[in-house]
C-alpha cells in the first residue's frame, strides 16, 4: 500500500485476508480521477495481480488506465527490489 501514497492515490479500502486494494486516483487535465482495484492471490511459488483501472466519471480513459499499470508495477518493482 506504501506504492499508492507514493503515486498520489487515495486508499478506499485494502483487506489483507483477501488480498484486495480499492483506490482512486487523482483528477488530472485527461481525466476525473480512476478506480482501481487492485487483487493478489498465491499461485505456485508466487503471486497472480489482477489490475483493473476503470474511469470515474467519464466514457474514454485516453490511456490513463493503461498507464496506471504500469505507474503502478514500476513502483512495485522499487520497493521490491
Amino acid at each position: 500500500m506504501e506504492a499508492l501514497g507514493t503515486l498520489g492515490w487515495t486508499l478506499r479500502h485494502g483487506d489483507e485476508t483477501r488480498g484486495t486494494i480499492d483506490a482512486t486516483t487523482a483528477a488530472t487535465i485527461l481525466s476525473w480521477g480512476e478506480n482501481v482495484h487492485i487483487e493478489l492471490k498465491k499461485s505456485g511459488g508466487g503471486t497472480d495481480m489482477t489490475f483493473i483501472s476503470q474511469p470515474a466519471m467519464q466514457l474514454f480513459d485516453w490511456g490513463k488506465s493503461s498507464e496506471n499499470v504500469s505507474r503502478f508495477l514500476k513502483e512495485l518493482n522499487k520497493l521490491v527490489a
